[in-house]
């Protein structure tokens, strides 16, 4: 016999899906598409310019080389940045797919402790109270007494 628990299903709300779904278009694959875009469309402006299109100008065969070398070193800065942001994404979608099922689980057991303290903290103070109205008790007799027998009776 196993002493492991089952798993637990992954139940997820339907309505909060469609919410996280339709966030995750606009806060992350829509800005990520328009500066896709962007960037191809400056990397064609950049090439082009150098090839002449837009002003034609003499250039000299060390410059056309020397700006081979700076687009190649601006390429491998890109090429570092482009895999940290896909990184980053596939980070995104995993957190988006896994966390809220790990977070329902943190949050249970949360809510399990803090049950569990409001009990024992209930049991200590219920038994301190116990102790003051006793003690209160026993001072309200013992006034009583002196009360009794300290009166001055008129008549």
């Amino acid at each position: 016999m196993s002493d492991l628990q089952p798993a637990l299903p992954r139940i997820r709300n339907a309505r909060t899906r469609a919410i996280i779904a339709r966030e995750t278009f606009w806060q992350i694959t829509l800005p990520l598409i328009v500066i896709l875009l962007l960037v191809v469309g400056l990397m064609v402006f950049v090439a082009l310019s150098a090839a002449g299109v837009f002003i034609p100008t003499p250039t000299r065969s060390l410059a056309d080389v020397s700006l081979m070398f700076l687009i190649l070193l601006a390429a491998g800065a890109a090429l570092v940045l482009l895999a940290v942001l896909v990184a980053l994404c596939v980070a995104a979608w995993y957190g988006l797919r896994e966390l809220p099922y790990l977070f329902k689980r943190v949050q249970d057991f949360v809510w399990l402790v803090a049950m569990n303290a409001k009990t024992a903290t209930r049991q200590v103070d219920s038994r301190v109270v116990e102790v003051h109205l006793s003690a209160a008790a026993l001072r309200s007799i013992g006034q009583s007494f002196r009360d009794l027998f300290r009166r001055e009776r008129m008549f």
